[in-house]
């Protein structure tokens, strides 16, 4: 194995293997490429029967299978950085990271809780006091969605608790998230951040950050897309 590689441990309910990509690409190649670009999607060919795909992402619907058809997503070196990275490329349903420490949140940032996901929008105000207001717009599994807003001096140091308990500040009715799944503060440095689970539990499914930037592959990153779950492990 190259010095310089990474290696991704891929979980689908039907499998669990591991790839190995190099800076050339995936290895061993399945396209005729060596372009340095590992690309991850529906159907392994486009519709002129060209391989357009390195790794086929596993999509139950055949209906989805066909209108996604190509490639979700893709992973890249970097040869001034030796570094691998990944870039979502804004086809099928997106590519999402697990959080796995307190991210700060950034406006129009949208986030996954099980079958449900939350917009974020960060409003600043151009008073003294300079507290940013933030509105959360919840769209549960049913497509019902439901917008919150919360001032930043209610929750400075206090947490907006995001779950499936009637008892939490942003209820979401969807039976795959945890009944106290994420938790938001606003900070002393004058942020929203947020994290998984709350100061004692992490969530049982992890809360998820659209790839909307590009993301460098650390050990121990996971992100998912479709139906399938990648671990950097190397």
């Amino acid at each position: 194995m190259d010095e310089t590689s990474t290696q991704l441990l891929i979980k689908t309910n039907k499998r669990t293997e591991v790839i190995n990509i190099t800076p050339k690409g995936i290895d061993p190649p399945t396209r005729e490429a060596r372009d340095g670009v590992v690309y991850f999607g529906c159907k392994k060919k486009d519709k002129n029967g060209l391989v357009a795909v390195d790794y086929k992402l596993r999509v139950s619907n055949s209906k989805y299978r066909e209108k996604y058809r190509g490639p979700h997503f893709m992973i890249y070196f970097d040869p001034s950085t030796l570094r691998f990275y990944l870039h979502d490329l804004v086809i099928g349903f997106g590519t999402f990271i697990r959080i796995s420490h307190t991210l700060s949140l950034e406006n129009d940032q949208l986030l996954n809780l099980g079958d449900s996901f939350i917009l974020v929008n960060i409003i600043p105000r151009y008073d003294s006091d300079n507290y940013p207001k933030l509105r959360l717009k919840a769209v549960n599994s049913l497509n019902i969605s439901e917008v919150f807003y919360f001032n930043a001096q209610e929750f400075y140091l206090c947490s907006i608790v995001i779950g499936r308990s009637t008892r939490c500040q942003v209820f979401i009715d969807d039976s795959m998230i945890s009944k106290q799944h994420a938790s938001i503060v606003f900070t002393a440095d004058k942020k929203w951040v947020v994290i998984d689970g709350t100061a004692n539990k992490n969530s049982l499914n992890g809360t998820w950050l659209y790839a909307s930037k590009d993301c460098k592959l650390e050990p121990g990153l996971e992100f998912k897309a479709c139906e399938s779950v990648f671990k950097v492990i190397k």
